[in-house]
């Protein structure tokens, strides 16, 4: 949780900053997103004002997690006529009823969630599992890994959460998911200090680790590859990955996502304010090794790109949140671009514009995304429901 309070801090100094700014971003061309269309709304069914659903979201194939940093997470299942407004299919929640939970991540048919018990006092990554009869009703957590919360990554049977010096790394037993404090692996991060904090993502047998505030804020990207052997003891990072315009408060690493060999991160300049961008690292054919980007993603009239950023195979999406559409303020957009066919190489002209069909100012809308396959998922914390204000949505997008 320390983590988290230190990114909120973050979030509303830079927030109060960029306001002088917004005048520079415009509205997203239409016909930049002709490919991708809005498919669905997804809200809470219980929602109040304030909730801010949609902080987090995360998304594997045709089921969506979205939560709002409290006591529940909300799982939406695509339909058979495809997605559509919809409200939850189940609720995930700690057994107690008194976890509060974060970070979310989801591959397959498991979840996994930082989160805190403030009546046992007890930290840790709850794992939820998809019942037999599917995600219905309200599912409790059938194991919880550690002792610490931060951020949550997952990749088939590797569940790696991270916040300040270590990465802990839990590799699924033979038998399924069970309670443990013994992590497999630590994954040591080197130049940190206690007032940073961490992102992280995992795909396969690579892990990436982002630093954002490191070097004065320039930030920095550490890569870990599973050894031969598998996940364990202390490791260090396999090769750092830098900006090749790196400067003081570029904010390398503020976001970051990992799609088999290749790596991308945001940075929202968040020390001195530009239009921040995305950073594409491509592994060599002889492995990870430290190195500068393979390509620069960048957009016009944006204040914020990359603040968060989502990567399947060969697209990936970045979030824009406090950019201005049309004449509203803060709305927000997502960036998506497609690798092109002789390989990432550095544009400022995204495959397509995302925004909310509805949206209006302040909506936040892009604060958070996810992408799976074809399919875009954008979190709108402080989008209003009904006359709720701040009740909060998140869109699906697809062909």
């Amino acid at each position: 949780m320390k983590m988290q309070r230190s990114l909120l801090s973050v979030l509303f100094i830079l927030i109060s900053l960029l306001v002088s700014l917004t005048s520079t971003a415009q509205n997203p061309s239409a016909s930049s997103a002709a490919a991708l269309t809005q498919l669905a709304k997804l809200t809470a069914s219980d929602g109040t004002a304030s909730q801010q659903f949609g902080t987090y979201v995360a998304i594997s194939g045709n089921t969506a997690v979205i939560g709002y940093g409290h006591n529940e997470a909300y799982v939406f299942v695509k339909g058979a006529n495809g997605w559509m407004d919809m409200t939850e299919t189940a609720k995930l929640a700690g057994s107690d009823g008194q976890v509060t939970l974060g970070s979310a991540a989801i591959s397959g048919n498991t979840v996994a969630i930082s989160g805190y018990d403030s009546f046992k006092n007890i930290a840790g990554v709850y794992v939820f599992v998809r019942p037999s009869g599917g995600w219905t009703g309200t599912v409790t957590e059938t194991a919880i890994l550690g002792t610490a919360t931060g951020v949550v990554a997952i990749s088939g049977n590797t569940i790696v959460v991270g916040g300040g010096f270590l990465d802990s790394v839990y590799v699924k037993p033979a038998g399924g998911w069970k309670s443990t404090t013994q992590a497999d692996a630590t994954l040591t991060i080197p130049q940190t200090t206690s007032s940073n904090f961490t992102t992280l993502a995992v795909s396969g047998t690579t892990v990436v680790a982002g630093a954002p505030q490191n070097f004065s804020g320039e930030g920095t990207l550490y890569v870990y590859s599973r050894p031969s052997a598998g996940w364990s003891g202390n490791l260090n990072p396999t090769a750092t990955l830098v900006a090749s315009n790196g400067l003081q408060g570029l904010g390398l690493g503020w976001s970051v996502a990992v799609s088999g060999r290749v790596v991308v991160a945001g940075a929202v300049y968040t020390l001195q304010f530009g239009p921040g961008a995305v950073y594409v690292f491509v592994e060599p054919a002889g492995g990870w090794v430290s190195m500068s980007e393979t390509a620069r993603l960048t957009a016009q009239n944006t204040i914020d790109l990359g603040w968060s950023v989502g990567i399947s195979g060969n697209a990936t999406v970045a979030g824009a949140p406090f950019n201005t559409v049309g004449f509203n303020q803060f709305q927000g957009a997502a960036y998506v671009y497609v690798k092109p066919t002789s390989g990432w190489k550095s544009t400022s002209h995204p495959s397509a514009i995302l925004a909310a069909s509805d949206g209006v100012a302040n909506d936040w809308f892009g604060l958070s995304v996810g992408i799976s396959g074809g399919t875009v998922l954008a979190g709108a914390p402080q989008a209003t429901v009904g006359s709720n204000a701040l009740q909060g949505a998140a869109y699906v997008f697809g062909k």
